[in-house]
């Protein structure tokens, strides 16, 4: 992302009251265990490493955890 990084905008979205309570999937290339726990601790239900994952997989998690 150009201008902030995901836990930077998944901090800002929990501060919005829609945004306290909406399910978050972190798709990131970051996979230090710090970064992963400061993740989780701010309600992402998923954490996934992009290097990890194709998209389709990626694609089918989302419908996995939205249905």
């Amino acid at each position: 992302m150009p201008k902030m990084d995901g836990i930077t905008m998944l901090k800002e979205l929990r501060e919005d009251r829609w945004g306290k309570n909406a399910k978050v999937l972190l798709l990131n290339t970051l996979s230090r265990n710090e970064k992963i726990a400061e993740a989780m601790s701010l309600g992402t239900f998923e954490y996934l490493i992009k290097t990890d994952w194709k998209i389709e997989e990626v694609v089918k998690r989302v419908k996995e955890k939205l249905s």
